[in-house]
């Protein structure tokens, strides 16, 4: 019958992989205008970006360990 309701439910842990991509994702997005311009920066501009990647390296040890990384 062509009107059967064919929709299954997902499981949650596709949908949680799929927003920590999003956001490592958008986060990675940020990196692009720092290169271009990484040569003009001065001490700060460096601190700055450094301290952006260390935060975004522990979220994502944190991920990593607390298993969310894991769909199966």
């Amino acid at each position: 019958m062509p009107f059967d309701f064919v929709q299954r439910p997902f499981d949650v842990r596709f949908y949680r992989v799929a927003i920590i991509f999003m956001l490592f994702d958008v986060e990675v997005i940020f990196l692009f205008p720092w290169a271009a311009i990484a040569l003009q920066v001065e001490m700060w501009g460096f601190c700055v970006f450094f301290m952006f990647n260390f935060f975004l390296t522990i979220g994502f040890f944190y991920e990593w360990i607390t298993g969310a990384l894991d769909v199966l």
